[in-house]
Order: C-alpha cells, then sequence, then structure tokens
C-alpha cells in the first residue's frame, strides 16, 4: 500500500512491515526508511530495561579513553551517492573508521550506518574517568601548595 500526492511518493508500506517514507522500496534490514530528514515533536526512545539484557559488563574510564580517543571526528561534503544532502556540509564520524574500534555500532545496509545512541556510555565513561583524575591531580595540587607554603615560610 501506499500514499502519494501527485507524482511524489509519500508513505509506503513494503515486504516484511518496513515503512518507507518520501522513498521507493529498497533492500533493507531497517523498519522505517526515510528518504531526507526526519523531525518529531517528542523523543525517540530506545528499550534500555535490565530484564531484556545479558552479560552486562561495565566499560571502564580506561577503555572508554581508548576507544574515544581512536576516532576521528570529521567532516565533509556530501557527495551524489547521498541525493539528499549532495552537496551539504556534515559533521561526525566514518562508519569505516568506527568499525574496527565499535564494531556493534555499525549498521550494515546497502550503505554502513552508525547507530550514535552507542557512544554515550563511552563518553560518560570517559567524562567519569575525567573527573576521578581531575579529583587526584586537585587533591595533589593543593598537597604541594601546602608544602611550598611551608618551604616558603622557613
Amino acid at each position: 500500500m501506499s500514499i502519494q500526492a501527485g507524482k511524489n511518493l509519500m508513505l509506503c508500506y513494503g515486504s516484511g512491515g518496513t515503512v518507507y517514507v518520501g522513498a521507493t522500496p529498497v533492500s533493507t534490514t531497517y523498519k522505517m526508511y526515510v528518504n531526507g530528514s526526519a523531525y518529531a515533536t517528542g523523543s525517540w526512545a530506545t528499550a534500555s530495561d535490565r530484564r531484556m539484557k545479558d552479560q552486562i559488563e561495565v566499560i571502564t574510564g580506561d577503555d572508554a579513553v581508548a576507544k574515544i580517543m581512536g576516532l576521528r571526528p570529521s567532516t565533509w561534503v556530501w557527495n551524489e551517492n547521498n541525493a539528499y544532502l549532495y552537496g551539504k556540509r556534515g559533521a561526525g564520524l566514518i562508519a569505516q573508521e568506527v568499525q574496527p574500534i565499535l564494531p556493534f555500532s555499525v549498521v550494515e545496509d546497502e550503505w554502513l550506518a552508525l547507530d550514535y545512541q552507542d557512544f554515550h556510555p563511552y563518553e560518560v565513561a570517559m567524562l567519569q574517568n575525567h573527573e576521578s583524575r581531575i579529583a587526584v591531580l586537585e587533591a595533589e595540587n593543593k598537597e604541594l601548595k601546602a608544602k611550598l607554603k611551608e618551604y616558603e615560610s622557613r
């Protein structure tokens, strides 16, 4: 079933229950395929209930720092392979560069895509790591200032 406005395809239901918005059906693993930008007046939520998860492992600060520092944030201009954004500037990460570092964050379909939500736990762990390191450095700094003050008063 599809809904058209003149010659423009607005909404289409494809095989396997995929909903296409502004796009003709293509081979995809996604349940929703949008040709263009999407907007919501609410928020997008992702399942996160502990009862749905097994093999939970805490991300350590050092591991998070290593992974985040291995990424290469970049800017680019979209080429003709992305007709909707062709010629527009973009910023982010390159899927092929992320793949060896966080392979589960790369979604493989016709084109590679990134699940940017996977980066948030690493960012949080890295911030926690940095806050801990800052606290240690502040304590050391305070101790050194006290020793310097004592030394100067002699």
